[in-house]
């Protein structure tokens, strides 16, 4: 299934933010899917220093995992595919343009 990165930013205290932003994801990502949609919460990386938190789904479009994001009530800055390459470079598939959002389409509420 595709991978989508979800940028968004976190002021303050962004330990206790990602915390947060964790468990709603995760419980918006198992409400989509009980309604579905198939969609999964991986995780996140947070730079603290940046203010910014990126959180990693699986699901079939970047539309999924909005609706997800939108759900839970998180505000993002873009939603991008994603694609794994842990160093082997084996298996890793040619890169194709990311799977982005139209621009007409109102993001981060």
């Amino acid at each position: 299934m595709p991978r989508f990165l979800v940028e968004r930013y976190i002021p303050g205290d962004a330990q206790r933010t990602a915390v947060d932003i964790e468990a709603r994801a995760r419980a918006a990502a198992e409400a989509v899917t009980a309604e579905g949609t198939a969609i999964t919460y991986l995780g996140s990386t947070v730079l603290p220093e940046d203010a910014a938190c990126f959180c990693l789904f699986e699901a079939e479009s970047a539309l999924d995992v909005q609706q997800a994001n939108d759900r839970a009530g998180l505000v993002y800055l873009r939603i991008t595919r994603a694609l794994d390459n842990h160093g082997s470079g084996v298996g890793v598939p040619q890169a194709t343009p990311a799977a982005t959002i139209p621009k007409d389409l109102e993001v981060g509420k």
